[in-house]
């Protein structure tokens, strides 16, 4: 957070995911199933509403793309 431009940096601190949330994303994960996976991760409900909020903000650093799914739901 501390190199990310403030706007981003709030979306990001407003999902209160962990950075280490982005290793779930594998190219294969839809963001459905990263959102169990964290919620698995940290015992307690994770929505797919902030894993989207989340993975838009670093989208948009140029983190992480999406990719259109094949099949998955």
């Amino acid at each position: 957070p501390e190199n990310t431009p403030l706007p981003i940096a709030g979306k990001i601190r407003d999902t209160h995911l962990p950075a280490w949330a982005l290793f779930w994303a594998d190219g294969n994960r839809t963001l459905a199933e990263i959102a169990r996976a964290l919620s698995v991760e940290h015992e307690k409900e994770i929505s797919l509403e902030q894993v989207v909020a989340f993975f838009e903000a670093h989208a948009e650093l140029g983190y992480c793309d999406f990719i259109t799914s094949r099949g998955k739901t």
